[in-house]
């Protein structure tokens, strides 16, 4: 996780690795858990204790939440702003994007080169390039090991014999399935 050393104290800022996608509005106040270190809106926490309900797997996390203050966010969007621009290794694809905005490409494997020419052989270029990179979203991550939990718990079943149900079975499909990827 991304850390930035505040100059305000030796306290490390680290780049939230959940984000809650209610709004701060109203009465509500920007909160932090202590245990899995997801950051939003107090009004995604229980209302008795304040405590986060990040769904984790079958379960809550409800980890204790604190209030955060605005150095804190402060700190945060620095932290998130400075990762943004520290890419992980090379890229493993990319793909042109005109003046427009449109995306003129398809998806190309490896780094873009340093000098391009078209089908002709002339010199060509684009407004930007938008590479692809192979660190993962660490919900994605989450995701898929939840999956993968739930395959191995159908793999368990049948290996004992009891048999699965097919409702079992199409709860399971319908569940994991692919996912729309974004670059």
């Amino acid at each position: 996780m991304p850390t930035e050393n505040r100059s305000s104290n030796t306290e490390m800022v680290s780049v939230p690795p959940y984000i809650g996608l209610e709004p701060l509005v109203g009465l509500y106040y920007p909160a932090q858990c202590r245990r899995c270190g997801w950051v939003g809106s107090s009004e995604e926490l229980t209302e008795d204790d304040a405590q986060c309900t990040r769904d984790i797997g079958d379960r809550l996390c409800l980890g204790d939440c604190d209030e955060l203050g605005r150095d804190d966010l402060l700190g945060i969007i620095q932290a998130m702003a400075k990762a943004s621009q520290h890419h992980q290794g090379e890229p493993v694809a990319w793909r042109g994007i005109n003046e427009l905005g449109d995306i003129v490409t398809e998806w190309i494997d490896g780094a873009p080169p340093e000098a391009m020419v078209d089908l002709c052989g002339q010199p060509a270029s684009f407004a930007s390039l938008e590479l692809a990179y192979t660190h993962a979203d660490p919900a994605e991550v989450e995701r898929l090991h939840a999956d993968l939990s739930k395959a191995i718990g159908i793999l368990k079943t049948l290996a004992s014999g009891r048999g699965l149900s097919r409702a079992e079975l199409d709860e399971f499909l319908s569940a994991s399935a692919e996912p729309q990827v974004k670059w």
